[in-house]
């Protein structure tokens, strides 16, 4: 960023508006204040916190671009603020009060988000009279047309969402739409989306179904879904049969969503701007309105559905050969959850005169296919990462976290995810054959200096790489040797950490037109198939299918394709941060209804992260992940040792790394902000520093202290290369 230069931020400062050259796109905002436009044309434009002209994160801005600056990352300045992504958002009321003439209820505010600068003038009249200065409340934005050019955004109050001296509301859907609004998810379909859908039936038409072109009937086929009890729709099912020479035929059928929502329509184009639908514990935002979402298009089961049949021989030895793929109609024999088939599979006398029990040799016979799947794919390369999925689940009536655990990881899920991965592979294959557009689900290889700094960290903390496969410049790692590390790693305490590590040091998965492989997956060409109730970039690969298949459709050229992938990957990165935080804030909720119950408990806790400003720790217990701050760390001075990534004491020797246990106590929650504070539990307690501290070992005092003598001082310690000290306040 040194080439922003502030000289260069006022040349552009003065340069007048009319004559720059403009573009549109959405602005995304840093904690630092600066900020990158990407806009329509594919180009990421650079913008000084100066520069900002009253944008927030995720606003869709007119920028002007700084003349001599049109290389591929130039910098800008926000001319206007075309349209606000956040709606609904946290604000603190302010001390200062707004003259009587303007209202008595009128309050000015700011933004919790850091993100969002300047003043917002709030009508308080749906908060209670005692609503004071330094109370949290939610914020719903005034239309354009009330809003005035004075500086100071309009907004009214809708409800509390925590006091100055204290907490009003624990309740987990009112946070949510906070988190909607913050990432511009929160939007009711357009009326001509809903029209469009409403003619549609609760069930597809049997009868002119199957006198579509080329579409089969396949209701005598067992298929079934197999999904998450919490699950709120149905676009998968799959069945297996043995073939005679000891190979499998893998049947997966597929929603056929391209059928009901056809491009240039309404509804597609509600589909392509929210890119994806977005889960929260409480509720769900999604991409297609619900009689299609939950209804029409969901494999329910009993019921007839369209789908879209993949179909995929395996050998003995779980190599693909033969594949098919055609228009169908379905109708699911049951709707298993991961918990009930996994249970079914250990234990078959569970469905011992059981209306589903005829289900259970085709079950055997996916298990088998599913377990050699696995089995190839890893001898290919394929990374396996073993990460816990956080479960939130929510009291309905009162909308507050009842508990918080982390989702019991099942073979069944592995079968599951296995079969999807075999299918989408395939459609892969048999669309780049084809020569026709779509999109790839592309993650590229990872920087190798990257690795190779990763590697010494997790050589310092007890894993190592192979080393005649270490990284050097130019060359990428391999994926069995990264596989090596979470192999070895695997039931140790560091486990978590070293998943976390390793999964951070990859580049992030995207969608583009050009066949760039998929590194995690050590697969040449994948894309994504299988999920076109709630993925846009599935629903397009469902077309380009339709197409080979000799189905009327329309497909987009290379350009347009290019701008979809990367609209989806910007829908995409939203959605994840949503859901990232509203875990943060479930956590900081329950965490402190918890504590309202059992003051002062003890939580053990790993080691996650090392920061010059102290450590982040995630819990054993539970999903959850909080900070100690260096000021918490009384019983000593700490200096981080960035190259092994440890705290190291400069008195005692005590050292903090990477994966170590340690019991903390709860500080402090700000679910607002997202904020977990903890600080180390007692000397003595399990898992502190003291039962472990590495090869600097004991307490270690002066000789004359030793002896009996006064302790002396001694000289300030030289910090080796690469170490930061941690200042902080005297303990």
């Amino acid at each position: 960023m040194a080439r922003h230069s502030k000289k260069r931020a006022r040349r552009f400062k003065d340069q007048a508006a009319e004559s720059l050259p403009r573009a549109r796109g959405r602005i995304s905002l840093q904690r630092q204040g600066l900020g990158f436009v990407k806009t329509e044309d594919g180009r990421e434009i650079y913008i000084h916190p100066g520069q900002l002209g009253g944008a927030w994160n995720n606003d869709l801005v007119l920028v002007g671009i700084l003349p001599g600056q049109s290389g591929k990352n130039p910098a800008g300045r926000v001319l206007e603020v075309l349209e606000r992504a956040a709606q609904k958002l946290a604000a603190l009321l302010l001390p200062q009060l707004v003259g009587e003439e303007a209202g008595p209820r009128l309050r000015l505010a700011r933004p919790l988000d850091t993100r969002l600068g300047g003043y917002l003038l709030v009508d308080t009249s749906a908060l209670p009279e005692k609503s004071e200065a330094g109370d949290a409340v939610l914020v719903e934005l005034l239309p354009a047309m009330e809003q005035r050019n004075d500086g100071a955004t309009r907004a009214r109050a809708l409800s509390a969402l925590s006091s100055s001296g204290g907490r009003a509301d624990d309740s987990v859907p009112l946070f949510e739409t906070l988190v909607k609004s913050e990432q511009g998810l929160a939007r009711a379909f357009s009326q001509a989306a809903l029209d469009e859908c409403a003619p549609l039936p609760e069930d597809p038409d049997v009868r002119a179904a199957l006198l579509e072109t080329g579409r089969r009937d396949a209701r005598h086929l067992d298929f079934v879904t197999i999904d998450g009890a919490d699950a709120r729709d149905f676009d998968d099912a799959v069945q297996v049969e043995p073939l005679a020479n000891g190979g499998w035929l893998l049947r997966v059928a597929i929603a056929d969503v391209a059928h009901y929502v056809r491009p240039g329509g309404a509804l597609d184009a509600e589909a392509a701007t929210r890119g994806n639908s977005c889960y929260f514990p409480a509720s769900v935002e999604p991409m297609l309105p619900e009689a299609l979402s939950n209804g029409l298009c969901s494999l329910k089961p009993r019921r007839p559905r369209l789908a879209m049949l993949a179909e995929v021989e395996f050998n003995p030895r779980g190599l693909p050969g033969k594949t098919a793929f055609y228009p169908g109609l379905i109708q699911s024999r049951a709707r298993l959850t991961y918990e009930e088939t996994q249970a079914v599979l250990d234990d078959a006398a569970l469905w011992r005169n059981d209306e589903r029990e005829p289900l259970l040799p085709m079950l055997r016979e996916a298990e088998k296919l599913a377990r050699l799947l696995l089995a190839r794919r890893l001898e290919r390369g394929a990374l396996s990462f073993d990460l816990p999925e956080p479960q939130v689940e929510v009291n309905p009536q009162s909308g507050r976290v009842e508990a918080l655990r982390a989702r019991r990881r099942l073979f069944a899920h592995q079968l599951i995810e296995e079969f999807m991965i075999a299918a989408n592979e395939a459609v892969a294959r048999h669309l780049a054959a084809a020569g026709l557009p779509f999109l790839y689900r592309a993650h590229p290889a990872p920087d190798p200096e990257k690795l190779l700094a990763l590697a010494g960290t997790l050589e310092r903390n007890g894993l190592a790489l192979q080393r005649s496969a270490r990284p050097g410049r130019g060359q990428a790692e391999r994926p069995p040797d990264l596989q090596a590390i979470l192999d070895q790693a695997r039931g140790r305490p560091e486990e978590f950490v070293v998943n976390r590590l390793l999964l951070r040091g990859l580049m992030q998965a995207r969608y583009t037109p050009e066949p760039e492989g998929h590194f995690g997956l050590a697969s040449e060409a994948y894309c994504h198939f299988t999920s076109p109730i709630r993925r846009h970039a599935d629903l397009t690969v469902h077309r380009a299918l339709r197409r080979s298949l000799g189905l009327p459709e329309r497909l987009p050229g290379p350009a347009e394709l290019a701008r979809i992938g990367e609209s989806l990957n910007e829908c995409e990165r939203r959605a994840v941060e949503a859901e990232r935080d509203i875990h943060k804030i479930c956590a900081a909720l329950y965490l402190r209804q918890r504590e309202d119950r059992e003051p002062h408990r003890l939580y053990p806790a790993v080691v996650a992260g090392l920061s010059s400003f102290g450590l982040f720790v995630e819990l054993a217990e539970m999903p959850a992940e909080g900070f100690v701050p260096a000021e918490a760390l009384a019983d000593d001075f700490y200096r981080l040792d960035s190259a092994s990534q440890m705290l190291v004491g400069l008195r005692h020797g005590h050292i903090y790394r990477l994966g170590q246990p340690l019991a903390v106590l709860l500080d402090q929650v700000d679910p607002l902000r997202r904020e977990i504070r903890f600080r180390p539990a007692p000397d003595g307690a399990p898992g502190q520093p003291g039962a472990g501290r590495g090869r600097h070992g004991k307490n270690k005092k002066s000789r004359s202290a030793q002896n009996g003598g006064p302790e002396q001082k001694t000289k300030r310690q030289r910090l080796p290369k690469g170490s930061v000290r941690i200042r902080k306040k005297q303990p």
